[in-house]
């Protein structure tokens, strides 16, 4: 009407698809990313069975042919060794504390003596044995194993024990020496100031009786001591049951210490040796620690100390063993008590009858003596 005319309503937009030229190409799913990590763990997991199964066939095979083995072993007949010594300890506490073993050492059906000098502190110890106890030492190449040392004062915990001393504290009288220190000087590690170790309450002096060559050493109170009169020889026996043997040995060239070393352990490297010097005594100790030797003013007389000890065995009282070395006199330097002397009083002159009055409070004998038993008291002015 009236020239207008109804607009048309607008027709959608149609979306027409542009025309393809020719086939379209789709990506294969094998060459896809996930597609690929799945066949990877697929292929881990398959490594993995087949490596089990390889190990545990192996393992089993192995362990059958072992089996297999034992079976078809013949048995092996063990002898049985059977020991019919019997080795019967007597142990004495003599004065100082000492214990002398009668029969230590294995030196079973030897006759040994004791005889104890109790007039003086040291103690004179007389044993006569023909038994010698073998040289382990032998097998010995290298220096051994020392002892745990758990405050590191250079006494092991076991020589500590023996003595009485802290194995937890270096320095057990609080003196600001160290214990192994004062040991190693002959000084009492228990007490402070000058308290010498051979008035040390855990130590007893031994001196040898011989017919010659005679000495003395410091030893522990707890320790067995065997002198054997045959061979001028002192066998010490620890508590763990190890042997220190002191022995006089001859050396008729009077050559220096380290060359009688040297003729008597031949192959042995001089340069391993370890000098020693004691003052009066010098001489060497040997690579593995466990053997010194000393000479004193007597060039043609050897003194060795062994730590007799079987390979592999820890070396328990390597403080001590030096200290028993450093420690030692010969008769010429050792300072004996001297025995009393008794004097015998002159015979009294016998006052004539008439005039014997005793003075008031004392008795008179015919020979003008106290009588037996009474003694005498004089009065001063």
């Amino acid at each position: 009407m009236l020239g207008f005319k109804k607009k048309e309503q607008a027709q959608p937009a149609t979306t027409v698809a542009p025309k393809l030229q020719g086939d379209v190409y789709v990506m294969p799913d094998k060459f896809h990313p996930y597609q690929k990590a799945e066949t990877s763990n697929k292929a881990l997991i398959i490594t993995l069975a087949v490596f089990v199964l390889a190990t545990l066939s192996t393992a089993t095979y192995f362990f059958y042919d072992m089996w297999q083995k034992n079976a078809n072993s013949p048995a092996v007949s063990v002898p049985v060794v059977v020991n019919n010594n019997s080795n019967t300890n007597i142990n004495t506490n003599e004065p100082g504390g000492l214990i002398v073993n009668e029969q230590a050492l294995g030196l079973v059906g030897d006759e040994v003596t004791t005889t104890i000098d109790t007039t003086s502190s040291t103690l004179a110890l007389v044993a006569t044995s023909t038994g010698n106890p073998p040289n382990l030492n032998l097998n010995q190449t290298t220096p051994p194993v020392i002892s745990r040392d758990t405050d590191n004062d250079s006494l092991t915990d076991l020589e500590e024990n023996l003595i009485g001393a802290n194995p937890v504290k270096p320095d057990s009288d609080s003196d600001s020496y160290l214990d192994g220190s004062e040991v190693a000087s002959l000084y009492d590690p228990l007490k402070s100031g000058t308290a010498k170790l051979k008035d040390a309450d855990f130590i007893q002096i031994l001196v040898t009786d011989f017919s010659q060559d005679n000495f003395q050493i410091f030893v522990p109170k707890k320790w067995q001591a065997t002198t054997v009169e045959s061979s001028r020889q002192v066998l010490i026996t620890t508590e763990t049951g190890e042997v220190i043997r002191i022995s006089v040995k001859e050396n008729s060239g009077k050559s220096p210490v380290s060359n009688w070393y040297l003729a008597s352990n031949p192959g042995a490297d001089v340069s391993q040796l370890k000098n020693i010097d004691f003052g009066v005594y010098k001489g060497v100790s040997s690579p593995t620690g466990l053997e010194i030797y000393l000479s004193g003013s007597d060039p043609s007389k050897i003194y060795s100390f062994e730590y007799l000890l079987e390979k592999g065995s820890e070396f328990r009282y390597p403080h001590l063993f030096m200290m028993i070395a450093k420690s030692f006199q010969t008769s010429a330097g050792v300072a004996r008590t001297p025995a009393p002397t008794v004097v015998t009083p002159p015979p009294a002159t016998i006052p004539p009858a008439s005039n014997a009055t005793p003075s008031s409070g004392s008795s008179l004998s015919p020979s003008g003596l106290p009588p037996s038993g009474s003694s005498a008291s004089t009065t001063n002015p």
